[in-house]
């Protein structure tokens, strides 16, 4: 949470769509307002929640739509309840669209709560002066312009991975629910352990077989129990297994796989191909 401290509006949140990040687009608005020719602001970040006794790096993101004032930004860190162990200010300029840019800053600040009372803050100040007269014609509520985010991690780091900030980039996980936020791409063309509320019944059809042999050929012919249909046949070898693709009835379309011993993979044929060959018309049990 923030607090309103010197010459500056807090705002609402919401989604920024020139954020550099890639899926936690949300920030937190905030108007600079104008004291003489200079906007100097400072917020506070409540750091009440930490730890007593641990260190922390914390990231503050100030994203800013004018080159002017973002380029002459200076920064200044420091606390209360806190010891702040050093602070360094990057400064970014990231294009989106095909002629937009958006300016910004990263603020990596190392910390240490030490205080378990309050107030606890990390005080961020942010300053942009006039130079000879040029912010004169800038309004005295900066509005629409400035942007902050800020996120962190336990301990001393160098870096803070973005990722900290866009940890649901491709799904939301609520106690025993997930919920997918993209496109789902399956490079194995399976699904693994989904029920879509059906039953076996509504993706395979299951009907009682007879594998038989046909002497003269060397044959083994799978054959429906009920009506004696032809369904498929080995040549020369034992069928193990037949699954029937798709619940419908059996016609001249229909596709049956079937695994045979003595080979690693199995063969799918159509049905029409089968009953309308000379070979299965001759082997008729």
């Amino acid at each position: 949470s923030t607090i309103r401290e010197y010459d500056v509006k807090v705002e609402n949140f919401f989604d920024l769509a020139e954020s550099p990040h890639s899926w936690d687009k949300k920030v937190l608005n905030i108007t600079p307002v104008k004291d003489g020719n200079n906007y100097r602001f400072r917020l506070g970040l409540q750091m009440f929640r930490m730890k007593t006794n641990e260190s922390y790096s914390l990231i503050v993101e100030l994203y800013n739509r004018d080159y002017v004032t973002w380029q002459r930004q200076q920064t200044y860190v420091n606390g209360t309840g806190i010891w702040v162990r050093s602070n360094n200010t990057t400064k970014y300029q990231y294009p989106y669209g095909s002629s937009g840019d958006l300016y910004y800053t990263k603020t990596l600040i190392k910390f240490k709560k030490t205080s378990s009372s309050t107030p606890i803050f990390v005080y961020f100040t942010v300053h942009f002066d006039d130079e000879g007269g040029d912010l004169n014609t800038y309004p005295k509520d900066f509005k629409n312009q400035v942007y902050i985010v800020a996120y962190g991690i336990e301990g001393l780091s160098d870096h803070v991975d973005p990722e900290v900030y866009d940890a649901h980039e491709a799904f939301e996980i609520d106690k025993t629910k997930m919920k997918m936020l993209v496109p789902l791409d399956m490079n194995g063309k399976q699904l693994m352990n989904v029920n879509y509320d059906l039953k076996f019944g509504d993706i395979f059809k299951s009907i009682k077989c007879d594998t038989r042999y046909s002497s003269a050929r060397r044959y083994f012919i799978v054959v429906r129990k009920d009506n004696h249909q032809i369904l498929s046949y080995s040549s020369p070898v034992i069928v193990n297994s037949i699954t029937f693709h798709n619940k419908q009835t059996f016609h001249n379309n229909a596709s049956i796989r079937f695994i045979i011993s003595g080979q690693s993979t199995d063969r799918e044929f159509k049905l029409g191909t089968l009953i309308s060959s000379n070979l299965i018309s001759n082997l008729t049990p």
